[in-house]
């Protein structure tokens, strides 16, 4: 008998958290790092994307769209849930030019 189990929004957002291995969080540390240093602006994707305390990535928005259409590019729904993010809009809201 074949059963298919189906996963709840939290258990998605884990999953997805787990796919991040440490490699990448390395990664998008040293970038920032080098963006720092170079004096260059840096939108890490991580930050608004995955919440690292509790250990989720957002895998849906509020009435259960899927935000990335594959693991590098978001959705039109996707699109809308981030720009609705205080992180997001902070961001650009503190750039000078």
């Amino acid at each position: 008998m074949n059963t298919k189990s189906f996963l709840n929004t939290l258990q998605m957002q884990k999953k997805l958290y787990e796919t991040l291995n440490k490699r990448k969080i390395k990664e998008s540390a040293k970038i920032k790092q080098i963006a720092e240093k170079n004096k260059v602006i840096y939108l890490d994707k991580l930050m608004y994307a995955c919440d690292l305390k509790n250990q989720i990535c957002f895998s849906t928005d509020e009435q259960n769209n899927i935000i990335n259409y594959d693991r590098t590019h978001l959705s039109v729904e996707g699109a809308k849930f981030f720009s609705k993010s205080l992180f997001i809009n902070n961001f650009f809201n503190n750039l000078k030019f």
